[in-house]
């Protein structure tokens, strides 16, 4: 850089809301760049590997800031009102018109709005309807059973897949599989 070098550039930057990765042919400034909250450090000339690397690095990181625990729900139970953070959720199971909340913990809330209104809740996070009882997070999907549309779940629990939800769902993984 021509007029300063990237620490004093950070400087004048108050606060930093972004990554910063050091790219230079000196690999003493990387302690320095540690010191600075740096994201990552690479070495000129830079290796394609290590690119893919940190770029990966940034993409899980962004990724992770997306799914925040502030991301919750507030479920109504016949006892109580909860907040629950939407990636404890495995998945909601209609019960005419309550529901059946089965989190990660093991335990299961009843709560009493009906399927498609918890579907509407949870539309912005990664849940698919698979079936007109089922509501799944795809962060616990491990599997689909094609031949026996049977959803996997990453606890254990098999869901049935409905006929009509199957391709819509086939979409979904792919999607997914692209980022």
């Amino acid at each position: 850089m021509p007029q300063m070098d990237g620490f004093r550039f950070l400087e004048k930057i108050n606060p930093r809301n972004f990554e910063v990765v050091f790219v230079t042919a000196y690999s003493e400034y990387a302690i320095q760049a540690i010191r600075e909250h740096a994201f990552d450090y690479l070495l000129k000339p830079v290796d394609g590997e290590d690119l893919d690397r940190v770029l990966t690095k940034l993409e899980d990181k962004k990724k992770q800031t997306q799914t925040t625990p502030h991301e919750k729900i507030l479920l109504n139970t016949d006892q109580e009102l909860r907040m629950i953070r939407t990636k404890e959720i495995i998945y909601c199971e209609s019960e005419g018109s309550y529901t059946c909340v089965h989190l990660i913990c093991g335990s299961k809330l009843m709560v009493s709005k009906n399927l498609k209104h918890l579907q509407s809740q949870l539309q912005q996070f990664p849940f698919f309807r698979i079936h007109h009882s089922y509501l799944i997070n795809m962060d616990h999907f491990e599997l689909l059973d094609k031949s026996q549309s049977q959803v996997l779940m990453k606890s254990g629990e098999s869901l049935p897949l409905s006929r009509l939800r199957k391709k819509e769902f086939l979409e979904v993984l792919k999607n997914q599989l692209k980022y």
